[in-house]
């Protein structure tokens, strides 16, 4: 019976698997995404501007804190994924991948970008004193 098993399982054929195209965005959808954003707030400003040059999703960019990024190199290092449960609420976990954690180099113009950002977040941290929440993690991307 053992032997059947074995040979049950061996003819068995794998559903082929497809892979689907990526969509990315023309050089000049990105030019008319940024000239829509250049008034909205500096938040958005910059988690659109990561997600456009780093291909980052959601969750991995909602999950950067300031640990993770590497002004002086201009390197993001992707390390946790922010998700949401019902029941548990928003969660940080590794990657799903070890492919996922990884470094990502960034353009000169967006590590100028996200140091003026960091900038902006040190005063705000600083403004709220001890109404700042953030515990023991300071995210990129905060509410």
């Amino acid at each position: 019976m053992e032997g059947n098993k074995r040979e049950s399982s061996a003819s068995i054929k794998k559903p082929k698997v497809e892979s689907k195209k990526a969509k990315v965005y023309t050089e000049e959808q990105v030019s008319t995404l940024m000239n829509h954003i250049v008034h909205e707030d500096s938040k958005w400003q910059m988690i659109i501007t990561i997600a456009i040059t780093t291909g980052m999703r959601r969750g991995k960019i909602l999950a950067l804190e300031w640990d993770h990024v590497d002004l002086e190199r201009g390197k993001i290092y992707i390390q946790q994924s922010l998700t949401y449960t019902k029941g548990k609420g928003y969660i940080f976990k590794e990657p799903k991948t070890k492919n996922s954690i990884r470094t990502i180099s960034l353009a000169p113009s967006v590590t100028e970008q996200l140091r003026q950002y960091k900038l902006h977040k040190n005063k705000e941290k600083l403004r709220l004193g001890d109404k700042w929440n953030g515990k023991e993690r300071f995210l990129l991307f905060t509410t």
